[in-house]
């Protein structure tokens, strides 16, 4: 626990390190009169498994394939993991607003109907008067897998799980994003060592390498809530996630090819129950892809 409380508190500085020197960016960025948003540099609504800052513009339509393979070290005679039992998340998601997004996902693994809202708080502008992008996203996740699977005293209720993300974002120069993010959910139903409620915080850096290409690698670290409610005996958390890959955006798509000790894909679910450790044994191979459907200008 004391280590999960020192990487804690590190990932803590670290968030508030980039707030603070986006807010003194701000402070030396007074020349320009121009106000525009800065356009995304390539992640998209997603990396790996994390939501970024950035939503959809307005009225756009978008298709998401999130595509998780087994182990690699199932080894040869499973082609590294891509003949291996997979897990795959499919959804839409639609521009309300240039800064609310609604995003609907299914998973294969533990069959959850996800139900996100986003809503990006700041947007970093070019002359970076606004430093960052701050976004809120609200998960609500329904799992429709037989009812034994929730205990002997089920109900609807325990299907139930929740999860809230706070997202900053800083693009570096036209090359570098910084990412760091907050998360708190709760689950209806837990084992007895588990509390209903838990944490993470997750950052994350990716580098333009082409015009269209990127490289990235996140952490994140999740974090027992139990001692906050009274319970110190129910601390145990998912296995801490990692994640390093290439990206490939065009303004309609975006395709991420990585490596990640996660294999299932939603996040909630992941911070609380992720059974994987980082360590080369139990890394995989993922792939999102998303494409808008339609093209507003």
């Amino acid at each position: 626990m004391d280590k999960r409380r020192r990487i804690g508190k590190l990932a803590i500085m670290v968030f508030l390190s980039i707030v603070s020197i986006s807010t003194q960016a701000m402070n030396n960025n007074r020349k320009s009169n121009e106000n525009k948003d800065l356009y995304p540099l390539f992640w998209g609504t997603d990396i790996e498994n994390l939501a970024t800052s950035q939503t959809l513009p307005e009225g756009e339509f978008q298709l998401r394939i999130f595509h998780r393979f087994g182990s690699i070290s199932d080894g040869a005679s499973e082609l590294w993991g891509i003949y291996s039992p997979s897990n795959i998340t499919m959804g839409l998601a639609y521009g309300v607003t240039s800064k609310f997004t609604v995003l609907f996902d299914t998973e294969k693994q533990k069959k959850f109907q996800d139900l996100t809202l986003k809503y990006r708080i700041l947007t970093q502008s070019v002359d970076n008067r606004m430093p960052l992008s701050l976004t809120y996203a609200f998960t609500t996740s329904y799992s429709t897998m037989d009812k034994e699977n929730f205990g002997v005293t089920y109900k609807v209720a325990n299907r139930w799980s929740y999860l809230n993300q706070l997202v900053a974002e800083k693009q570096v120069g036209y090359k570098m994003n910084v990412m760091a993010g907050m998360y708190y959910t709760h689950h209806n139903a837990v084992t007895p060592r588990q509390s209903h409620d838990a944490g993470a915080f997750s950052l994350a850096m990716g580098y333009k390498v082409l015009k269209k290409v990127g490289v990235f690698a996140s952490y994140q670290h999740n974090i027992s809530l139990g001692s906050l409610f009274g319970d110190d005996a129910r601390n145990e958390v998912g296995k801490d996630g990692f994640s390093s890959g290439i990206t490939y955006g065009t303004p309609t798509h975006k395709f991420q090819v990585f490596v990640s000790n996660q294999y299932g894909i939603n996040t909630a679910d992941n911070i609380l129950n992720n059974p994987y450790s980082i360590s080369a044994k139990n890394l995989r191979i993922g792939f999102n892809i998303s494409v808008r459907l339609n093209h507003k200008k």
